[in-house]
């Protein structure tokens, strides 16, 4: 099988300081990646470096035989918070928060989608007659989402765009998006620290260090627990940090400290942005 996304030594300096410092990622068409790690280890910057919005001189970087850096990726969704926050409207932006309506904002990406359309209004539960000046931060995401998704992709990348569904809108999504990648052979790239309902949805793990770096990435087996899996990994980085007394400032680790002080709040049932680990091991723990 030809790999469809092929990362080799990758490396992204920003401001003298190596965000990303060796990445190393294969995935192939109908691959469902989740892309998991510690706050401030370069998950974001990995997709947005991916969608060509960050140059690199380290490193090759190659979306369906072509370089990102050089060529024009057809097929190409990225979405996250650093995705543009208005759209296209009567030949100006408008943004997400303006008294309009759903149904004219879609005017303008609807044609030929009409199918694709209806079926992502009911996956996303997407009323027309929304006024987006109106609309919850929840109903707001699910808008950013259709427009984003509603052309065909071949690849997507996905930064924390769940965080404000609710569970029910979540679920089937992440079903939707899984058909979307069985039946069109799309490949998707998901970032996320919500890992409840995850089981039998991803065909890879992939784990960005502390440190900026990628050398493993998991192929999963079915019924796999997820939630153990990346709770395994994100807390391996948690014990190499407290063990070397490294500090947030040290690793560029933003919400470190604020992690670390509500795990000895709340004990470690509360932490690592799951929102529901109950049932997970936490033999490896360190508390201070």
């Amino acid at each position: 099988m030809t790999t469809f996304v092929d990362v080799k030594e990758l490396k992204l300096n920003l401001n003298d300081h190596y965000v990303l410092n060796e990445i190393n990622l294969n995935l192939n068409k109908g691959d469902r990646c989740v892309l998991v790690g510690i706050n401030g280890s370069g998950k974001s910057c990995l997709l947005r470096t991916m969608a060509g919005m960050h140059i690199v001189k380290e490193g090759d970087l190659i979306i369906n035989n072509k370089n990102s850096f050089q060529d024009q990726c057809n097929g190409l969704a990225f979405l996250g918070e650093s995705w543009n926050r208005s759209v296209a409207f009567a030949g100006h932006s408008i943004a997400y928060q303006c008294d309009i309506k759903v149904k004219d904002m879609m005017k303008k990406v609807q044609e030929g989608n009409k199918e694709r359309k209806k079926e992502l209004e009911k996956v996303l539960g997407i009323n027309p007659e929304w006024r987006m000046h109106m609309v919850s931060s929840g109903q707001r995401r699910r808008v950013r989402l259709f427009l984003g998704l509603l052309k065909p992709f071949n690849i997507a990348l996905l930064d924390e765009m769940t965080m404000d569904l609710d569970i029910i809108t979540r679920v089937r999504f992440m079903q939707w998006l899984k058909k979307e990648s069985i039946v069109n052979k799309a490949c998707i790239i998901y970032v996320t620290h919500i890992f409840d309902g995850l089981n039998n949805w991803p065909t890879h793990i992939a784990h960005i260090k502390h440190n900026g770096i990628l050398n493993n990435t998991i192929s999963v087996k079915p019924n796999s627990n997820i939630e153990q899996i990346c709770f395994n990994l994100l807390n391996d980085d948690y014990i190499f940090l407290e063990s070397n007394n490294l500090t947030e400032k040290e690793e560029g680790l933003g919400k470190l400290e604020h992690e670390r002080s509500k795990n000895k709040r709340n004990g470690p049932q509360r932490g690592y942005g799951s929102g529901r680990l109950g049932n997970l091991n936490y033999t490896k723990v360190i508390s201070k």
